[in-house]
């Protein structure tokens, strides 16, 4: 059992180490996002549209 608490330890610390760096402030992460999703080609309204109308194709009996 020890062995396996060092190993996953190990395993922790170089994961931590080799992962990307996180944003300094929630206005660095708005600002990475910003225009991410410009190219989709369709509206939140169209989409959950579109859910719905799976969804209610789904519970039909």
């Amino acid at each position: 059992m020890a062995e396996q608490r060092r190993e996953t330890t190990e395993v922790l610390a170089t994961v931590e180490a080799s992962s990307v760096p996180v944003l300094a402030s929630r206005g660095e992460l708005v600002q990475s996002l910003k225009g991410k999703y410009r190219d989709v080609p369709t509206s939140s309204e169209s989409f959950l549209s579109r859910k719905r109308e799976d969804l209610a194709l789904e519970t039909r009996p």
